[in-house]
């Protein structure tokens, strides 16, 4: 009987292998040894192809039998990070993503878990589905306030803002001759779309409608507001402001409602709207409040409920869940969040968003503000 076959160049017995290899003490380790025990005339047979497929076989078995313990490991270890769920507007998806990126390498035994929605839809996630979650930014505030204070959390972080602009890209039509006096022609003509998020489900949509009114105030043009929307094709209204990024770029759209910081997170062109009109200037508080729009915030006992947003300065809010696990880690990404020298408020500035120094904390009238956050934020008296 032979081992191997191939083509007669390579015919070893079994039995002359195990007659040889019984003559090598088990003990006797050296390989000189070795080479004048083992009839080297055996080895005359073997081809170079034999060697190679011997080699080959030998780390395939290698490689079959070590790797489920290695991924196995890899789960492992993996699984013994400690995790922390960031629900967050979809306008801080870029500076987030950079955030988390730079604070795992800090911090290895932790796992950032993200997920990007709109502001309110991240709102009744916690609310109607009780999804858990540890940390909430929203991109207007007020939604923390309405929503989360005092059921689900005690306190309100204010640390950045924003305005609105309107974004383009060159294949855009009239793209060269829109201005800051022309900008609600264009967008009106037949020839043209234009989109924002849903209000019902983003700050941005909502915010997008009540620039519009603001806009029919400025340029004194009465039903400036009902003309623009119904050039709006609902097909261009999605759920969150940055989904209407690929259109833009795509060319199915030619214009959309977004924040300064998405244009410029996403190189878009832009159209810088008048002070009065793009909710970007606390000063303008009293002029922009003059006009509001009706939202959706979701089912209670089976009834839709509806409130009213006022214009007011663009102002997101971070807040930490009553129910949210790992506290300590959680405290500790909080304060990486609101850190300005290499930290998240950096991070945001670099991103292109508009940042609050120091931040300001709202908090709930009976409830004691965390000593962790002094140091870090200016606290506003009770309301």
């Amino acid at each position: 009987m032979t081992i191997l076959d191939f083509t007669g160049s390579f015919r070893l017995q079994p039995i002359l292998w195990i007659q040889t290899l019984m003559k090598v003490n088990k003990r006797d380790r050296d390989f000189k040894l070795l080479k004048r025990t083992i009839n080297l005339n055996l080895l005359k047979g073997i081809t170079l192809p034999v060697i190679f497929i011997s080699i080959f076989f030998l780390l395939f078995l290698a490689t079959f039998f070590t790797l489920p313990a290695n991924i196995y490991a890899s789960k492992n270890n993996f699984s013994k990070k400690k995790k922390i769920i960031v629900f967050h507007a979809g306008s801080l998806s870029l500076p987030f993503m950079l955030i988390e990126k730079n604070y795992e390498k800090l911090h290895p035994d932790i796992d950032i878990q993200r997920e990007a929605a709109g502001s309110l839809v991240c709102a009744r996630k916690i609310t109607e589905l009780n999804k858990q979650c540890d940390i909430f930014a929203s991109a207007d505030y007020r939604i923390i306030d309405r929503m989360l204070i005092p059921s689900y959390s005690d306190w309100n972080i204010l640390f950045a803002s924003n305005r609105m602009v309107i974004c383009y890209t060159d294949n855009s039509r009239y793209s060269e001759r829109i201005n800051s006096s022309n900008w609600y022609r264009i967008l009106s003509r037949e020839d043209t779309s234009w989109g924002i998020s849903d209000p019902n489900l983003d700050p941005c949509g909502y915010r997008a409608l009540i620039s519009i009114k603001l806009a029919e105030r400025f340029y004194k043009i009465t039903g400036l507001y009902d003309t623009l929307l119904s050039s709006l094709d609902k097909k261009n209204i999605r759920p969150k402001s940055v989904d209407l990024i690929s259109l833009l770029q795509t060319g199915n759209l030619d214009f959309a409602w977004e924040y300064y910081s998405v244009a410029v997170q996403h190189g878009l062109k832009f159209l810088d709207l008048p002070d009065d009109v793009n909710l970007g200037n606390y000063k303008k508080n009293h002029i922009y409040r003059k006009a509001e729009i009706r939202v959706s915030e979701g089912m209670s006992n089976n009834n839709q409920k509806f409130k009213f947003y006022r214009g007011e300065a663009i102002t997101y809010g971070l807040t930490v869940l009553k129910a949210s696990l790992n506290k300590r880690e959680v405290v500790d990404f909080v304060k990486f969040i609101l850190q300005k020298r290499d930290g998240g408020l950096d991070i945001l500035k670099r991103s292109g968003q508009l940042v609050i120094t120091p931040p300001v904390l709202e908090k709930n009238i009976d409830t004691e503000v965390p000593g962790w956050l002094n140091e870090l934020v200016y606290v506003k008296p009770d309301k």
